[in-house]
């Protein structure tokens, strides 16, 4: 009898235990998990940890009651198609529309503690964006404007040309297709020239033919060939009867930067050739062209500042003795919002 009331009061006693435990003696979650979604032409920093990422969906864990700061910024143009002068101005690496989710406003800069599951979405609109490059030849004298207008993503929309006037020479409208590859470029020179280029893709998406057009029927097309490692080694074009007008070959090097081009007549008579130089960080540095026969015809040169700006523009020719003269044009970027 005595060791059964001892098993019902060691039973009472736990259930008096359980039903009274303090709250605080439960135990706490150790980490909680933050979702990210970045919008494709932004980039966002955390901390701690100083991660960085781009365009997507992320997931981490951190422990209960970390602070995370975000910082964002938007990406210098994820448009592959175009070179240097074509992407998003530095200037605009701070602008983001909108912070959505467990987070809200425009700051470009934000904190969140993280006591609960969170989601974060940075939104980025850079609808507006422009920039001007402003060339100067060697006397300090415009010759001329180039003017650059980007939409929402990044993407380079339309680019005009005026003369040291400030007079319109020419414009050039850009669209895109789903999978944000470049599908036209619109030419304007006059209001009774326009010439539309439309860019073909196969389905793994190589550029395999640019049509051109006049404003009603085409004009001329450009096929394009492919080594093993998905390099155009040849664009070849054509006219509207497919005979062919010309050819060109382009060699690269072990790293992948083009070497060399060299350029055919519509009945493969070899005509010219460029060679391709590039500095210590793979940026196109010097282009030397010579004819068929080898003797030097031209030298384009490049010197940039230290962030990789374009500053200087040498345009050089040769005189009957091989040596180089160049002149001299300078170019200034200036940047408007």
């Amino acid at each position: 009898m005595k060791r059964i009331t001892a098993c019902l009061l060691l039973i009472c006693a736990s259930f008096i235990l359980f039903f009274n435990c303090d709250q605080n003696d439960v135990p706490l979650i150790s980490s909680f998990k933050l979702t990210l979604n970045v919008e494709k032409t932004g980039i966002v920093t955390i901390q701690p940890g100083n991660i960085t990422v781009s365009r997507g969906t992320y997931e981490f864990l951190f422990e209960h009651d970390t602070v995370i700061t975000f910082k964002a910024g938007s990406i210098n143009s994820i448009n592959d198609t175009f070179n240097l002068i074509y992407k998003i101005p530095d200037s605009a690496a701070a602008l983001i529309k909108n912070w959505a989710g467990d987070i809200s406003g425009s700051a470009s800069e934000q904190t969140l503690v993280m006591n609960s599951d969170k989601t974060v979405t940075a939104e980025f609109d850079l609808t507006g964006i422009t920039r001007s490059d402003i060339r100067y030849a060697e006397d300090d004298s415009l010759y001329l404007i180039q003017a650059f207008v980007y939409d929402k993503d990044g993407f380079i929309k339309k680019l005009s040309e005026h003369d040291y006037n400030g007079s319109f020479i020419d414009s050039y409208s850009y669209d895109y297709d789903d999978e944000e590859r470049l599908s036209r470029i619109t030419y304007i020179n006059h209001p009774d020239s326009i010439i539309n280029e439309d860019f073909e893709y196969d389905e793994s998406g190589k550029l395999i033919k640019v049509n051109s057009y006049g404003t009603r029927e085409i004009i001329e097309y450009k096929t394009f060939n492919y080594n093993s490692d998905q390099q155009i080694i040849s664009i070849i074009k054509y006219d509207k009867s497919d005979n062919k007008i010309d050819k060109r070959n382009i060699e690269y090097s072990y790293s992948g930067e083009i070497t060399q081009i060299r350029f055919y007549d519509g009945d493969n008579n070899f005509i010219s050739y460029i060679e391709i130089y590039y500095n210590y960080d793979k940026v196109l540095e010097t282009l030397n062209y010579y004819n068929a026969a080898g003797e030097p015809l031209e030298v384009l040169h490049y010197e940039f500042d230290e962030y990789g700006k374009e500053i200087i523009f040498m345009n050089g020719v040769f005189d009957s003795e091989m040596s180089e003269e160049y002149n001299f044009y300078k170019n200034s970027i200036y940047e408007t919002f």
